[in-house]
């Protein structure tokens, strides 16, 4: 487990400095004296545990099986359909679906994909597990631990660890490589099992069977045809494949793997990517350029986190037409200055923009020493949607920002 390697210390630092201040906030030096952080923290901590006490009231999502039935598939077969595609106008039964890039179909949001329980299942872990680390309250730790039987463990309800029909596009096939992409998910919900793993309810029957799932899924993403091709993707898809699998080995105590992966795979992409100024070459082309940057440059910032920790090389060095993952978010910061993030957001997609592009800020000022990621932290914070958790991850961060000048 990361216990090894300690990965993601700060992010653990972060949340437990915050368990202590939230329980007695004049006794901090840190925050007494700022009335405007402790706002934005107890602000935070309030919306996190309305959030939580409600999530606490549901029952655990799962699978679709009903939907497997009616495809041919057996129980507990991911099936998600391509988000981007539709009915053609031109066919009476609208077969085969055409490409409309940028566009979410709303039926891929529905019961007939299982994207949207897999989004769920991982929000809810999320903010269980978080509102668990903030408060004690063994009760969080319990529905975050349901969910994760239900979701991984249960023969009921769980879910294969293999993607062979994700991102199907009617009336063209039954599952895509690109459908890897659905899973980047799940890198929220081992990020959240650290702090479960503190919970007196946690023992081995749950976590043996949880990392028996991660060790057969990263077996399917490093040797299936889907898993091999969605490795060699360009875009995004490329960078978020290597974020599940380096995240995934570490989280299974494989950190030579996840190291080698990084500094043999994940390195070549940097100056394929990103401009000698920054332009993320295959996102700035797409229909939403902000969104799939903040999207991709995300990914590289959770890279960047991992070759830190590991000691990995990412070879961040300017070529003639390649740039660094720096290079890539200063970028980012100019493009944002003039976007209106109700363009950016869309409603049907789920991937949160904003609070991503407010991690990745937070994230790119713990390794990379430029003002300019607080100076655009205070001007974009008020304008970000939930942002609790990232505020809740980073306490210190959120008392640097709002001193700065």
């Amino acid at each position: 487990m990361y216990k090894n390697v300690q990965l993601f210390c700060f992010f653990i630092a972060g949340i437990a400095l915050f368990s202590f201040q939230c329980t007695d906030f004049e006794s901090s030096s840190d925050y007494s004296s700022d009335q405007t952080n402790r706002f934005v923290i107890t602000g935070a901590f309030e919306n996190l545990i309305k959030n939580a006490d409600s999530l606490a009231t549901k029952k655990p999502v799962s699978i679709n099986n009903e939907k497997n039935q009616y495809l041919g598939f057996h129980p507990g077969t991911y099936a998600s359909m391509a988000c981007y595609w539709w009915p053609d106008p031109a066919g009476s039964d609208g077969l085969p679906y055409i490409r409309v890039d940028g566009h979410v179909n709303p039926d891929t949001r529905t019961d007939r994909s299982d994207l949207p329980a897999m989004i769920e299942m991982a929000k809810r872990t999320e903010v269980l597990a978080l509102a668990y680390k903030s408060t004690g309250n063994e009760i969080y730790a319990e529905h975050a631990m349901n969910q994760l039987y239900t979701w991984f463990i249960d023969p009921n309800t769980a879910m294969l660890p293999h993607l062979e029909h994700a991102q199907m596009i009617r009336g063209v096939d039954t599952g895509r490589s690109y459908g890897v992409i659905d899973t980047w998910w799940l890198v929220r919900v081992i990020q959240s099992i650290p702090l479960l793993e503190e919970s007196g309810l946690w023992n081995d029957a749950i976590e043996k069977p949880i990392q028996n799932w991660f060790t057969h899924y990263l077996n399917w993403l490093r040797n299936s045809e889907f898993g091999l091709k969605e490795m060699e993707s360009k875009n995004n898809h490329g960078t978020w494949y290597d974020v599940q699998v380096v995240t995934i080995a570490v989280y299974l105590d494989q950190t030579d793997f996840a190291k080698l992966h990084l500094e043999t795979v994940s390195a070549k992409r940097i100056n394929r990517q990103i401009t000698r100024n920054g332009r993320q070459r295959y996102e700035t082309r797409r229909p939403r350029p902000e969104h799939y940057s903040i999207y991709n440059i995300s990914g590289w910032l959770e890279l960047l986190m991992y070759a830190e920790h590991l000691n990995a090389d990412l070879q961040q060095r300017r070529s003639l037409f390649g740039g660094t993952i720096e290079d890539g978010v200063l970028y980012l910061i100019s493009l944002m200055q003039t976007a209106d993030f109700d363009d950016i957001l869309d409603p049907m997609d789920r991937t949160d923009s904003d609070r991503l592009y407010l991690d990745l800020l937070f994230k790119s000022s713990a390794f990379i020493e430029n003002p300019a990621f607080y100076h655009e932290i205070k001007r974009i914070h008020p304008l970000i949607r939930n942002p609790e958790i990232v505020f809740l991850r980073y306490p210190e961060d959120v008392n640097h920002f709002e001193s700065s000048p």
